[in-house]
């Protein structure tokens, strides 16, 4: 079966940051869950899309920072969903927690322990059903592709690379404004990052969809990965 031939991705706005529903012959994946409170959003867009909850069989996660696990056990127990992510943040998942942003900005610094106290509120544990270490083959979940660590964001950041050229970075960077990237507000390990891009980029990716932003080309990833190498870490 050749799975390329049928895999169309559509990026799905949940306020400041992006799902992504890949259909493919095989089934339905959406890749991360999106923010708390949000989970009428994603079944109406999903609805307009002519996709029942019931047709989603995995949710793949980039990481689990709040914005991006806040729908989880919501769109889990109305699906019956595979939940696949990194093995450093099951524990969390399935006692209802939630992977630590570190913010890198005063404000938010200041801001972020009371925003997650007050989102924290609505998650509940999620069963994780398969965790990567450091790849994952995606053949038997209906995608021809590869899950992949890439921590630098979190510890538990991973990104999703098809076989076609499509690749999901999570936040391991973002666009603020048009054409421009960076690392963003919250990360955990800028040299991390770095190093889990340039993995990204010897695949050489032809799409590489953000959450926090639009798409990025390999040569937008290599010149970025240029002006980072000559700048002060």
């Amino acid at each position: 079966m050749n799975l390329n031939a049928q895999q169309r991705v559509i990026p799905i706005p949940i306020l400041n940051v992006k799902i992504f529903l890949i259909q493919s012959q095989s089934g339905m994946t959406l890749v991360d869950a999106g923010l708390p409170f949000q989970e009428r959003r994603i079944e109406t867009i999903l609805q307009s899309l002519d996709v029942k909850l019931t047709d989603i069989q995995t949710i793949i996660l980039t990481h689990g920072h709040l914005d991006h696990i806040g729908c989880l056990s919501y769109l889990v127990s109305h699906s019956d969903a595979v939940v696949i992510c990194h093995r450093s943040i099951q524990s969390a998942l399935e006692n209802g927690g939630h992977e630590k942003a570190v913010p890198r900005v005063f404000g938010w610094k200041l801001l972020n322990p009371i925003v997650s106290a007050l989102l924290r509120k609505r998650l509940n544990p999620v069963q994780v059903n398969w965790v990567v270490d450091e790849c994952l083959d995606l053949h038997d979940f209906g995608l021809n592709g590869t899950l992949l660590h890439t921590p630098g964001h979190s510890p538990g950041s991973c990104s999703i690379f098809l076989e076609d050229g499509t690749c999901f970075l999570g936040d391991l960077l973002r666009e603020p404004s048009p054409g421009n990237f960076d690392t963003g507000l919250f990360y955990h390990d800028r040299d991390q990052i770095l190093t889990s891009l340039k993995k990204i980029a010897a695949l050489k990716p032809e799409r590489i969809y953000l959450s926090h932003g639009t798409m990025m080309t390999a040569r937008d990833l290599d010149r970025f990965l240029h002006q980072a190498s000559h700048q002060p870490s």
